[in-house]
């Protein structure tokens, strides 16, 4: 079954190889008729989740968040899709750095590793795949490998071509112990719900107790590492531009969930901004905290 879904994954991605992007859009707008208004894909979970994020939003207003969303959705699925045949040049034209404090340069010219964070949001996988052509630093991306070892491992190839080494999330101490011959940055896109729960750490978001990944906080304070924030903003259709912003971390007056905490108010922060872009489909709040314990 895995070496047939293999198969059918190759044909889409030589497809979507041939059709320019006009056209490729007007598959979305399709694709978007196909999983939400026949097919109704995760429609509970998007619609629970966007009520729990936005409790004084009237039915309409949450109806419409929904629909664009969906053609969001399908509009990066393609994105991503096509992404895997793009050139360099056709990446860096649509995906391009914001960084005008020079907020990369200067850690990278001080020898300073990083640690960049990002989320679920507008493109995160043109993200990962042209991380290591906008910033100077060895790119190293965190990931959940794929239960297909082999479109896995064409993801894991396809996203290395320009340079980004791409590492599973079980990898995360080893990655971050092993010694770097230039600057890194770790990117973690650590916005979605932990698979282990007893390691979480807890902080507010969208006025929900929520349940965060341990990750950025306990390697920062580990490696005494500088976090920044990597915001995908959506410029328009196909296109879109990072903002990096300094989380300014203070590790000698740093309080215990003070880096997750200031991680998700940046999240929420963008969210509420323009909710269409967040990856609404996971179940973000199926964790709930025990005050008892």
């Amino acid at each position: 079954m895995h070496f047939l879904s293999y198969l059918f994954f190759l044909l889409v991605v030589n497809c979507v190889r041939l059709v320019p992007f006009a056209l490729l859009y007007a598959f979305s707008d399709g694709l978007y008729f196909l999983l939400f208004k026949l097919i109704g894909y995760r429609k509970k979970v998007v619609y629970a989740n966007l009520q729990t994020a936005f409790p004084n939003h009237s039915a309409t207003e949450i109806e419409g968040i929904a629909k664009r969303f969906y053609h969001h959705l399908c509009d990066i699925a393609l994105e991503s899709t096509k992404g895997f045949t793009m050139s360099k040049k056709q990446l860096l034209e649509r995906f391009r750095i914001n960084d005008p404090d020079s907020i990369s340069e200067r850690y990278f010219k001080a020898n300073q590793n990083i640690i960049g964070l990002t989320a679920h949001y507008g493109n995160w996988e043109w993200g990962a795949q042209t991380a290591a052509m906008l910033v100077p630093f060895a790119a190293h991306v965190l990931y959940k490998p794929l239960s297909n070892k082999r479109i896995d491992a064409y993801f894991r190839k396809k996203r290395a071509n320009w340079g980004c080494h791409f590492a599973s999330i079980q990898e995360t101490a080893k990655l971050f112990a092993e010694p770097t011959l230039k600057p890194a940055m770790y990117l973690l896109a650590a916005d979605q719900s932990p698979s282990n729960i007893e390691k979480a750490i807890w902080a507010k978001l969208l006025g929900q107790d929520t349940a965060c990944l341990h990750g950025p906080e306990h390697y920062g304070i580990k490696y005494k590492l500088p976090l920044v924030y990597c915001h995908v903003r959506k410029v328009k259709r196909g296109y879109y531009l990072i903002d990096v912003w300094d989380l300014g971390i203070n590790y000698e007056e740093l309080q215990a969930g003070e880096i997750t905490q200031k991680y998700m108010s940046i999240v929420e922060k963008v969210v509420q901004e323009k909710p269409d872009y967040w990856l609404w489909s996971h179940r973000r709040w199926k964790h709930k905290r025990n005050f008892l314990s």
